[in-house]
């Protein structure tokens, strides 16, 4: 299989997860705005960063490529609030009411 059908493949994977996930949590992404997004990549990061030199044997729960999926759809996430100019800060908002 050459490079652009094995990209296409994985794209095709990250919006089959997130129909599946949209389901259960619909837009509640969109509540805290970009700086949600922000905090989710940055968890994801962390983790990912912490794991790093671990064998996906030795992990509990999600496999760093689950970990890089879910980082992919964020980014994403993130790209739709950009384009669609809703980058206010939403969680200030929300600690201040």
């Amino acid at each position: 299989m050459n490079e652009p059908d094995t990209f296409k493949i994985i794209i095709q994977e990250l919006i089959d997860l997130k129909e599946r996930k949209s389901g259960d949590y619909q837009n509640s992404w969109r509540s805290l705005g970009i700086q949600g997004i922000y905090y989710q990549l940055a968890r994801k990061f962390t983790r990912l960063w912490i794991n790093k030199d671990r064998n996906e044997k030795e992990l509990n729960f999600e496999m760093l490529r689950d970990t890089l999926v879910d980082m992919a759809v964020y980014s994403i996430m993130a790209i739709q609030l950009f384009d669609e100019k809703d980058t206010k800060d939403k969680i200030d908002s929300i600690l201040k009411q």
